[in-house]
């Protein structure tokens, strides 16, 4: 049987070199910890946050940005948010426009695509936008807004025009005293007539608007054609009611639309009385249904999207 053999003291290793060995692994084993451990930890804590922040960013990405000097309009369209417009002043929210379903564009000048902002005065600078209103069912027609919004501090509202299904361009003109003017032009849109639509010019002049409150457009005026031009265009409208001679059973209050459609663009213009004798100059005088059609015609006009803005328009 083989003994142990008893260690002696002097082969015992030294008590400092045994706390010196303790020490290193101590101070190794806590350098491993603060390597790996914490590092781990802040890796996930960056991962974390970055997630929302890319979110954020993604959700705020407008659709269209444009520039319009001081400010900065922004259409969002993007799910699942509703869509949206808004105004920067800056990095500072100074507007916001938001409607259920709707969607917006903003309106260049006619002549100009690249230009956003009109001057209805030489210190009134206006913006044009779009407001469009989606519908579920296939037969209503959309519906359209345009809000006129001046460029100031604060920004204002300064109308809202409801054209219906009807669309508008917004255009710079020049008047009889070479004085540059803005308007929303359009059409409205009559039932047709015959087989022809009647599609009435209309245009809204914007430099009116300088009050405090929202204001309701209203149609612009235009001077009266001379009794020559209206003879001349009589004339011709006449010559088109030989060709409804050929139609057997003609209804009695069938006329040209071309009448129909010179007369509807008088009135808007708020010229009704020249549209009268435009329209008593054309009728044949042999020809039945005259009161009739007059009455038809008015029927039409009364269904027009703008018809109170067009009475007021001829009786001020």
């Amino acid at each position: 049987m083989i003994e142990p053999k008893a260690i002696r003291l002097q082969d015992r290793p030294p008590v400092w070199l045994i706390s010196l060995v303790a020490i290193t692994i101590g101070c190794s084993y806590s350098a491993i910890k603060k390597a790996h451990k914490p590092e781990s930890l802040q890796t996930a804590i960056v991962q974390a946050s970055a997630e929302p922040e890319d979110a954020e960013e993604a959700i705020e990405t407008p659709t269209e940005e444009r520039s319009l000097g001081r400010y900065t309009y922004q259409y969002f369209a993007g799910e699942p948010y509703q869509p949206y417009f808004r105004l920067l002043d800056g990095d500072l929210e100074v507007f916001r426009n938001s409607v259920d379903k709707a969607s917006y564009k903003l309106l260049a000048l006619e002549s100009e695509p690249n230009c956003f902002v009109a001057h209805i005065s030489a210190s009134q600078p206006v913006i044009v936008v779009e407001q469009t209103l989606e519908t579920n069912s296939e037969d209503a027609k959309e519906s359209r807004q345009y809000l006129i919004l001046e460029l100031a501090s604060p920004i204002k509202l300064l109308a809202t025009l409801d054209s219906g299904s009807n669309q508008f361009v917004l255009r710079k003109i020049t008047d009889k005293n070479n004085i540059e003017q803005v308007e929303l032009a359009g059409n409205d849109q009559l039932d047709a007539w015959g087989q022809q639509p009647v599609s009435p010019k209309v245009a809204f002049e914007l430099g009116v608007l300088n009050q405090t409150a929202p204001a309701k457009l209203s149609l612009q005026r235009s001077s009266p054609r001379k009794k020559e031009q209206l003879l001349k265009q009589s004339k011709e409208l006449r010559a088109l009611f030989a060709d409804l001679e050929t139609f057997e059973e003609v209804p009695i209050t069938f006329a040209p639309a071309e009448l129909a459609a010179e007369m509807a663009d008088l009135i808007y213009e708020g010229n009704s009385k020249q549209a009268k004798f435009l329209f008593d100059h054309s009728w044949p005088p042999h020809r039945k249904g005259k009161a009739q059609f007059e009455r038809a015609f008015k029927a039409e006009l009364a269904k027009g999207q703008f018809s109170d803005q067009v009475a007021a328009l001829n009786h001020p």
